[in-house]
């Protein structure tokens, strides 16, 4: 809303580092822009171009009641399954630029329980969210502690920009693009190896950067480990004694 003096800095502070995120982004990157106040509106679908991803920006203005509850929470979760779900890319994200200041009726605890929906349904669609905190005035820095929740749980990063300057710190975006393109879970195939040996493996990024990761033997060897199978039951003979009758 517009009831803040503020509020058309922040909102412009948003928009030109929305800017700095498409400008970071490759060129196999699909992205969708939406708004969020009382409820989330698209105002750039996946399909649109460059051309129409700048002019939806150049429409972004703080408007609207004060009256009006933003539901950051609430609105983002039906959004991962009308958005998201469908979508075939391999990586998915959420980047939230908000203060923070979710207003679900009903009370801390109401709140919670909105932020553990989108959470579980975040994780269920495998969805990082990163959150970026803009405050506008020092003490209001507290919202941004369920941020930071909703990205630990989703494995998400969390970046606070400046009060007095609205700006992210310099690496913001180069990091998340790079957690963006550069993260995942690789898979190692052991089962050439008829005995434990070190694993030299090398990691490189889309930036170019290598890195070289040693596994070292023991950790092979546990890999490699297979545990014996469990002994059955001894058969058991000998004949039952009759009903009402006690054994010798």
């Amino acid at each position: 809303d517009d009831s803040n003096p503020n509020r058309q800095r922040t909102v412009a502070a948003c928009v030109a580092e929305v800017r700095s995120f498409l400008a970071a982004l490759s060129a196999g990157d699909s992205v969708m822009l939406a708004t969020l106040a009382r409820g989330l509106n698209v105002i750039a679908p996946f399909e649109a171009d460059k051309t129409q991803r700048d002019a939806a920006l150049s429409q972004v203005k703080a408007a609207g009641e004060a009256s009006l509850a933003t539901l950051i929470y609430q609105n983002l979760r039906p959004a991962l399954d009308d958005y998201l779900k469908a979508r075939t890319e391999p990586r998915k994200a959420v980047v939230l630029l908000t203060d923070g200041k979710d207003e679900t009726p009903g009370g801390p605890e109401a709140l919670q329980a909105q932020l553990k929906q989108l959470s579980e349904k975040a994780g269920e669609l495998g969805v990082a969210v990163h959150t970026l905190g803009f405050a506008e005035a020092a003490t209001e820095a507290n919202w941004f502690g369920n941020l930071k929740e909703l990205s630990a749980a989703t494995d998400g990063l969390h970046v606070a920009a400046g009060v007095s300057t609205r700006e992210l710190p310099p690496q913001t975006w180069p990091t998340i693009t790079g957690v963006m393109h550069g993260g995942g879970t690789a898979t190692l195939d052991l089962s050439g190896l008829k005995e434990p040996t070190s694993v030299q493996m090398e990691l490189r990024t889309a930036s170019g950067r290598r890195a070289a990761l040693n596994i070292e033997a023991e950790k092979v060897a546990e890999a490699l480990r297979v545990d014996p199978p469990k002994p059955e039951p001894a058969p058991v003979t000998g004949t039952a004694p009759a009903p009402g009758t006690t054994p010798a």
